[in-house]
């Protein structure tokens, strides 16, 4: 019978017997937990219905009637039966078991459309109504997403149902053809509707497969992809390093020899090409996350303090000069001290890059209200209104030359960005050609 329900799916969609699998089980799993809502909300309304059957209204007092009618015989079977169901889902509910989880929603879905089938059979007695079970045959399929053999014979059996309740309670012979031809009709359309929905969610299940099947490719090919530059990144760093110290060498060995213009020059490009391996091998570690955060309480004064004076010697070749202009007060953040150092490197490494020689640059550390403000101003080229846009791009069209030539890659402001936003903050920047360029960090204070 398992075999029989899983390859009842549509031939348009052909699902292999796991995914075939996997989708009726889901589908089974979110039936029986909306038969156990539909049984709660159906238990709230039935109830005070079913005092009013105990109880009639009449001139403003009420009074017990003497038996049950049928309607009040209906609502107590749809009551127990929906109440045995939600104690059953309560014990079993995190079951897992195929078998309970289909024949609980599929008995639910046939209960249901088989009890409206014979109230709608008593209100047409009554009231001539019929409104019950057009709202089960259209709404159920809604709900309770059945294989069409499944579908077809509850439909089938349910019109059975409505057929011989109408005949069985001698329904006015005037009426049986209009109920019968309009039943009829609506259990086809029912139909019809019910295959849409069901198409509808084996679609939907085969695309959020496709989708997780094409994340989980690219996760693979983005992890081998990051193994391969890592594993290239170290094979070419190590080599430059070798070089930059050999060119040490070689000045203290041949320091009587003309050389120092080609050693500089070698020295140039090999830190050059190191700074390209560390800039892609730390924008691989933000975007993976595979070099979690570990953050510290720092007082903000003390730690630039520190960055500049780790790096000044970058703008010794220029003769820039690093002023540094503290809070009055102690500042506290929460930063990684190690990534963060990157973001006070690489803004003092623009800043001297874009800067004329003999010139200054001013690192500013102020509190304002809840917030810290790291101010890097330097008075050199500024940045082209045309890129500013662009800056804190990957690769962006903002990278360009320094004022003696020295080159970009593209990912330095890229990686100020990341980093910041991991720590909570903000980042912006004015900028105005010819005058110079002030970065503002704003990163949250703690106590």
């Amino acid at each position: 019978m398992k075999n029989i329900f899983l390859n009842t799916k549509r031939t348009k969609n052909d699902l292999s017997k796991e995914q075939a699998d996997q989708f009726l089980l889901e589908l089974a799993e979110s039936g029986r937990k909306n038969a156990f809502l539909i049984s709660i909300i159906l238990i709230l309304i039935h109830i005070p219905l079913l005092y009013l059957d105990f109880y009639r209204y009449q001139w403003g007092f009420w009074e017990k009637q003497e038996a049950f009618s049928e309607i009040a015989w209906m609502h107590i079977i749809l009551v127990v039966v929906l109440s045995f169901y939600s104690i059953f889902y309560l014990i079993f509910r995190y079951h897992s078991s195929f078998w309970i989880n289909l024949y609980a929603y599929i008995f639910m879905s046939f209960f249901i459309q088989i009890w409206a089938a014979v109230f709608s059979a008593i209100d047409q007695k009554i009231f001539g109504d019929m409104s019950i079970y057009a709202i089960a045959i259209f709404g159920l399929p809604y709900i309770f997403h059945i294989p069409i053999i499944y579908e077809g014979l509850k439909i089938i059996l349910a019109q059975i149902v409505f057929v011989y309740c109408i005949f069985r309670f001698n329904i006015n012979p005037d009426k049986v053809d209009g109920i019968l031809i309009n039943s009829t009709v609506s259990v086809i359309l029912a139909f019809v509707a019910s295959r849409i929905n069901y198409s509808y969610q084996e679609s939907r299940f085969i695309q959020i497969r496709k989708i997780e099947e094409q994340k989980i490719e690219l996760e693979k090919k983005n992890e081998s992809q990051d193994i391969v530059l890592k594993v290239v990144a170290h094979d070419l760093r190590n080599p430059l390093s070798n070089i930059i110290g050999f060119i040490s060498v070689i000045r203290m060995k041949y320091a009587d020899m003309n050389l120092t213009g080609y050693l500089d020059l070698m020295e140039k490009v090999s830190r050059g090409a190191i700074q390209i391996i560390q800039d892609l091998v730390e924008v691989i570690g933000l975007e993976n996350n595979s070099n979690p955060l570990t953050f510290q309480k720092i007082e903000l004064n003390q730690y630039i303090e520190q960055s500049i004076y780790m790096n000044q010697n970058m703008g010794a070749k220029k003769e820039i000069v690093l002023n540094f202009s503290p809070d009055k007060g102690a500042i506290f953040v929460n930063i990684s001290p190690e990534k963060f150092s990157r973001v006070i490197e690489n803004l003092l490494s623009n800043a001297i890059k874009f800067s004329n020689t003999k010139s200054e640059i001013r690192i500013i550390v102020k509190k304002e209200s809840d917030k810290a403000k790291i101010i890097i101003q330097d008075f050199g080229i500024g940045i082209p209104f045309s890129i500013q846009k662009n800056l804190f791009q990957k690769f962006s069209n903002a990278r360009r030359r320094g004022t003696e030539g020295e080159m970009s890659v593209g990912l330095g402001m890229y990686i100020v960005y990341e980093i910041v936003t991991l720590h909570r903050g903000k980042i912006t920047f004015t900028s105005e050609e010819g005058k110079g360029t002030t970065f503002i960090i704003e990163l949250p204070i703690i106590i």
